[in-house]
């Protein structure tokens, strides 16, 4: 069974007998099919849709449809933003029939690794050009097995007074630096490593968005 059944509803197929009766329903009853031959072997991939944008995707390799085993068996959940680069790996996996990518992004400040949803399109792509892999961009997607909700940090009308009167004396401070204030920006210096000591500190036993009050982030 593949882990991540769950993360799209199907948390009761955790038999062989179920199992393989969703790899039934996804061959018999596909939204999309999709062939390929090259190397002595036929790839066959069924995907069917079981929402807006996710499903299920099944990857047979053989002779035929009839004469083929079933190479992979996985979730699918369809991105609608790219992420643009230039220096994006692909390598083969080495226990089935697909690949896995790899790309660093900056804004992210982290390398990504990731498996390609299309291995087929990806096999006539590289195919067709040889000297590229065909890829300068990705939709990237994520499932999980759990989550956490997270709740607003509560803050009353002091609290709110005293949050924006800090907010206004550090972009004073930030301003003086700016001018070339020398205590400004000591003082500043001084307030980050307080700052990141005492958040270091919390995050041993909190979680981040229990202890910022306001953030941004990419999505």
């Amino acid at each position: 069974m593949h882990k991540y059944l769950t993360s799209i509803g199907f948390s009761e197929y955790n038999t062989n007998r179920k199992i393989r009766e969703l790899k039934e329903e996804v061959i018999r009853h596909p939204d999309r099919k999709d062939r390929y031959h090259g190397d002595g072997n036929t790839w066959f991939v069924y995907e069917k849709d079981f929402g807006e944008g996710f499903g299920l995707s099944l990857i047979m390799v053989g002779e035929n449809e009839t004469d083929s085993d079933t190479d992979s068996f996985f979730p699918y959940l369809r991105g609608q933003n790219f992420l643009f680069n230039e220096d994006i790996e692909v390598d083969p996996s080495s226990d089935r029939e697909g690949y896995f990518g790899y790309c660093e992004d900056n804004n992210v400040g982290i390398p990504l690794i990731f498996t390609i949803n299309d291995p087929l399109e990806y096999r006539r792509t590289s195919r067709e050009d040889e000297e590229h892999d065909g890829m300068g961009y990705v939709s990237l997607t994520g499932l999980a097995l759990d989550g956490i909700v997270l709740l607003p940090i509560e803050m009353n009308d002091n609290g709110r007074d005293h949050e924006r009167q800090k907010i206004e004396k550090r972009n004073d401070m930030i301003n003086a630096a700016k001018m070339g204030d020398v205590e400004a920006m000591e003082n500043l210096t001084i307030e980050d490593m307080a700052t990141f000591t005492k958040v270091n500190l919390r995050t041993r036993k909190e979680d981040i968005f229990t202890i910022v009050s306001s953030y941004f982030m990419p999505y």
